[in-house]
């Protein structure tokens, strides 16, 4: 069972009066585990998190974020008469819902999210919990939430065999920086540039340490390799962050981690299918490329699964 737009929104209007903030017009940003709305009348952001979110996760999200801000690394300010988070009523169960100030849409150059990733990678852990970083087992929840209609038995066993190969490649990988803080699933929506200037670090449910930072930065050189993203964008990261993460090591930990990176996307798109059927062409074609051997570069997946595929890039 997946939360519908139309619940959601349901939720979010409820929880924004709760906040003391005004819901009309509420536009939705993003659909998928998590559904986000613009509240344009309250200058806010609002965020209703999937049900594998619980209030202890909410909680420390928002903690997370007051000591990045702490350590010089911007992240959104909560939004609303509480600072934590509304835990509301739902089909699913109860769900977690924040708000936060609304930074606009215009994202950070690649250069910026270079260089603000590198300070992420910098900090010492902070002196509270965080996850261990874990590309597998919320991938393995993945393949098993969804439904057999979407994904029948003996599919659903040869992707848990992919992922179950792909963690005996990481395992047998000499990782760099182990340890480390990390944001864990880097894509366009990671950074914005905040109305004052500066390039600011949101989603945060994936903070984690003990992981390789290499990850973050690969996810780049996935963009380019995969959604045909243009090389100088990849350029401008890798000059800014300091690592071509594609090239490390001769490319061996980037082959292990597009395979990760592949079911991840595959996942996404099937995801996204169940409440909006336009998108299943692009689950489709993602499927395909979930195969061992993976297939060569570039893959020309969509940006947005309801358009056309993009040409490869120069």
């Amino acid at each position: 069972m997946t939360l519908t737009p139309e619940e959601s929104r349901r939720i979010v209007y409820g929880a924004a009066r709760a906040q003391g903030l005004d819901p009309t017009g509420a536009e939705p940003l993003q659909p998928g585990h998590d559904h986000v709305y613009r509240l344009p009348h309250a200058g806010a952001v609002a965020k209703v998190h999937g049900p594998s979110t619980s209030r202890r996760d909410a909680l420390r999200q928002r903690r997370a974020a007051r000591w990045l801000r702490s350590k010089g690394v911007a992240t959104p300010r909560p939004a609303g008469i509480y600072v934590n988070p509304i835990q509301c009523d739902s089909p699913l169960g109860p769900l977690q819902v924040t708000f936060a100030d609304d930074l606009g849409d215009t994202p950070t150059t690649p250069g910026q999210l270079g260089a603000l990733l590198r300070k992420l990678h910098s900090l010492d852990s902070p002196d509270f919990e965080l996850p261990v970083f874990d590309p597998f087992k919320r991938v393995a929840d993945r393949i098993e939430a969804l439904p057999a209609a979407v994904l029948p038995s003996r599919e659903r066993t040869r992707l848990h065999r992919f992922l179950a190969t792909a963690r005996t490649a990481w395992q047998a990988l000499e990782w760099p920086d182990h340890g480390g803080l990390l944001h864990g699933d880097v894509g366009p929506a990671t950074s914005i540039l905040a109305p004052s200037g500066a390039p600011t670090l949101v989603d945060l449910e994936t903070l984690s340490v003990g992981g390789p930072c290499l990850w973050d930065a690969a996810a780049i050189s996935w963009r380019r390799d995969v959604f045909g993203v243009p090389s100088r964008e990849h350029a401008e990261f890798t000059a800014e962050y300091g690592i071509d993460a594609s090239r490390y090591d001769g490319g061996r930990p980037y082959e292990v981690m597009s395979r990760i990176f592949a079911l991840r996307g595959y996942l996404t798109a099937a995801e996204y299918a169940l409440t909006e059927p336009d998108r299943q062409s692009q689950a489709d074609l993602r499927h395909s490329s979930v195969a061992d051997p993976l297939p060569p570069f570039p893959w020309n997946w969509s940006l947005d699964s309801r358009l056309p595929e993009p040409k490869p890039a120069p």
